[in-house]
């Protein structure tokens, strides 16, 4: 069976089924072991110059800072929240914030 154009169709070799378009791109968060790899240390020397310790050689606490801002790593305070155990965030639900005591609260 040929195509339109005179060629024949494409096969897919994918085991997954088409979709009716590619998949949206998605930028991933890069991460300390990024970071390590590209600065050439560990990923606990990464975290050492995210936290500000004072342990970390200064060429070094350079070098890591460099491969941070080069790769636009971010420290994710969602997961050091989750590793530490403490969250600083409150969650509220609410039916409607229309009325004003629900205002004068989350104030």
């Amino acid at each position: 069976m040929e195509h339109e154009s005179g060629q024949p169709p494409a096969r897919n070799l994918s085991p997954l089924k088409e979709v009716a378009g590619p998949a949206p791109l998605r930028k991933q968060q890069v991460s300390m072991a990024d970071v390590a790899k590209l600065a050439g240390v560990s990923s606990q020397t990464v975290s050492r110059v995210s936290n500000g310790s004072p342990d970390v050689i200064e060429s070094t606490r350079r070098q890591v800072i460099a491969a941070m801002n080069e790769l636009g790593y971010r420290p994710n305070s969602a997961a050091r929240a989750l590793k530490r155990g403490s969250f600083r965030t409150i969650g509220v639900i609410t039916f409607s914030l229309s009325s004003l005591g629900n205002m004068r609260t989350l104030e």
